[in-house]
């Protein structure tokens, strides 16, 4: 069966898997579920013959009882099949309506479709579009429980925004800390808006943040930085792992920029990588030191793969394939946290040489290290010894009354 959709495309009825979600009592919830059709755009037809195979998923597996699971499903098997009436287009990642001809989001349009295509023009790294569409299919459950999903987004005011995030602190138990982050992920939606001129005011950013306390971070103490060196390095199964490690420790990178490396992207000769740092909707190439320290395990991975091969792909070994930076801190967990019961995260690391360079060196170092513009971000988040160390020369300071 098929559905005849605007603009002259059609896909196939949408399906959930696992097939007996609906029906069966003892459906699981271990499985991942997702909706799955098959797009088809005549404009496409050349690419994708008999249309395109789309899987959606949008958060529902992050409900863990049965029941809530087949509401989320259900809830969103109903969105997809508005959006693709309304003339969303999975392939372009757009909606095409023909009524909007002055706006590419006409202020008569209803809330619920304008934050959907305000979604869908979000830019970033893939941890951050993927949290904003989280958000976004929340936040538009609230303004349906609280019956504000009828309204234009135009007619939206703050008033109805507060309302539905205080609704979702009181449904989905929210922290102030992932407050503040739902109402940042809602400013850059409605900051497009305003870009398209949709909408004259933001109406989120009147809403006041929520007060956090901000806890000191875990660091690593030198037994354990030794206790992950040998028994990681000695066990052949986590050599590569130890190998990552130790690169990533004096990069002064993230985890998702060491996984974007290629080899090609390396200048072993001069000691140097180039690196695509992405903050926000901005992206940028830098060039990074490599330390003498560990050239010979950066001249080991390029003397594996291919010329255009990630130094980082499977196994952490150079291959063609791009992998999830997540891959990290499940190793961490696996291999660290879990065998070797130490509680701090692989990214203490970075906060860790990040803190002995502004020892050993100074603050304006470290903060290079880590391609920052000025010595602000190193003080307030990385450099965790720092304040530490300027109480205990205070306390030495010969200064007479």
């Amino acid at each position: 069966m098929k559905l005849l959709l605007p603009n002259n495309c059609n896909c196939s009825k949408p399906s959930v898997y696992p097939s007996d979600w609906k029906t069966c009592t003892k459906a699981s919830i271990k499985k991942k579920w997702y909706i799955q059709y098959y797009f088809r755009d005549p404009e496409f037809s050349e690419r994708w013959k008999y249309g395109k195979l789309i899987i959606v998923k949008a958060g529902v597996n992050e409900f863990k009882t049965l029941s809530e699971r087949r509401a989320a499903i259900k809830a969103l098997l109903e969105d997809e099949e508005i959006r693709l009436k309304q003339g969303w287009n999975p392939i372009t990642n757009k909606i095409t309506s023909q009524f909007d001809i002055d706006y590419e989001i006409d202020p008569f349009t209803l809330a619920s479709v304008a934050l959907d295509k305000a979604c869908l023009r979000i830019k970033g790294v893939n941890s951050t579009v993927n949290d904003v569409r989280a958000c976004t299919k929340y936040f538009q459950k609230s303004l349906r429980q609280l019956r504000l999903d009828n309204f234009y987004i135009k007619d939206l005011k703050r008033r109805h925004v507060r309302a539905a995030l205080e609704h979702l602190v009181e449904t989905r138990g929210y922290s102030n800390s992932r407050f503040n982050r739902v109402r940042s992920n809602l400013m850059m939606l409605f900051s497009e808006l305003m870009d398209l001129e949709t909408i004259e005011v933001n109406p989120v950013k009147e809403i006041k943040k929520l007060k956090t306390i901000k806890k000191m971070r875990t660091i690593l103490t030198p037994d354990e930085r030794n206790r992950i060196d040998v028994n990681l390095k000695k066990d052949t199964n986590t050599y590569t792992f130890w190998r990552f490690l130790h690169i990533f420790f004096h990069s002064g990178c993230r985890e998702t920029e060491m996984m974007r490396i290629r080899k090609q992207d390396v200048d072993i000769f001069n000691l140097e990588f180039k690196v695509l740092v992405k903050k926000g909707r901005f992206a940028q190439e830098e060039i990074r030191a490599i330390n003498q320290n560990v050239k010979h395990l950066w001249v080991e991975l390029l003397n594996e793969g291919l010329k255009d091969d990630f130094i980082f792909s499977k196994g952490l070994t150079p291959g063609p394939q791009q992998i999830r930076p997540d891959q990290i801190s499940r190793r961490w967990k696996r291999h660290v946290k879990d065998k070797l019961n130490i509680t701090a995260d692989a990214y203490a690391l970075k906060h860790l040489h990040t803190d002995m360079v502004a020892e050993t060196v100074s603050i304006e170092m470290a903060s290079a290290v880590n391609g920052h513009k000025s010595n602000a971000m190193a003080l307030q988040n990385y450099a965790v010894g720092h304040q530490k160390r300027i109480r205990e020369n205070v306390k030495r300071l010969d200064i007479k009354f």
